[in-house]
Order: structure tokens, then sequence, then C-alpha cells
């Protein structure tokens, strides 16, 4: 599985956009990532309770998530 994503930070949630994804040959269709995104963003704010993200950074082959530690 190959996944392309836009991710962005706003009023303190994640959010995934689709840009393009293959499952194997198969092109994947934006409503798949729809769902697993929105399951993915759950998963990485689940302690938002304890940190708070401020930044998202994307680069050449790399995700930088920044935020800092509620206590």
């Amino acid at each position: 599985m190959r996944l392309v994503i836009a991710p962005s930070a706003s009023n303190g949630e994640l959010v995934l956009d689709f840009v393009d994804g293959q499952i194997g040959r198969v092109r994947m269709p934006e409503f798949i990532f729809d769902l697993i995104g929105k399951g993915l963003a759950e998963v990485l704010l689940a302690g938002q309770a304890y940190a708070e993200i401020t930044q998202i950074q994307v680069g050449s082959g790399t995700l930088t998530i920044s935020g800092r530690y509620n206590r």
C-alpha cells in the first residue's frame, strides 16, 4: 500500500488530505482513504489530553509533528 497525503493542523486537530494512493497495482479511491485517514488522525490525537500538536512539517521522505506536553 502506498499513500500520499497532505497533513495540516487546524484548530488543534490533524487534517489528512488525500493526494494519491495505491493498493498493489490498483489505484486507491479517495473514499477508502477517507475511512483510513479519519481513523489514523484519531489515533494520532488520542493523547490530546496529554499533548497539543503545534506544527506539522513535510519534507522529502519525512513527516515531522511538533507539539508540547500538557501537564
